[in-house]
């Protein structure tokens, strides 16, 4: 799953989303999966709609990565 965050910030302060899910709750910067045909800065800008209702613009792209994680788990 793709995935585009925001790097929110104003003066010294950065905009994080506070999540709970199951007992348990953390902190993160918004953003969320990248729909088919979207684009990463349009996903960003939509999940920072949804998540924080604040309206913003893409000034830049900081960091794209792909990463492939592989796992194989045996069971003894």
């Amino acid at each position: 799953m793709s995935r585009a965050q925001c790097i929110v910030h104003r003066e010294k302060e950065i905009l994080m989303v506070n999540h709970r899910h199951e007992g348990e709750e953390w902190w993160c910067l918004p953003g969320g999966r990248i729909e088919v045909d979207e684009r990463p800065e349009q996903a960003a800008l939509r999940e920072l709609w949804e998540e924080c209702r604040v309206r913003g613009t893409v000034i830049r792209q900081h960091l794209s990565l792909l990463l492939h994680l592989m796992i194989n788990i045996t069971h003894i």
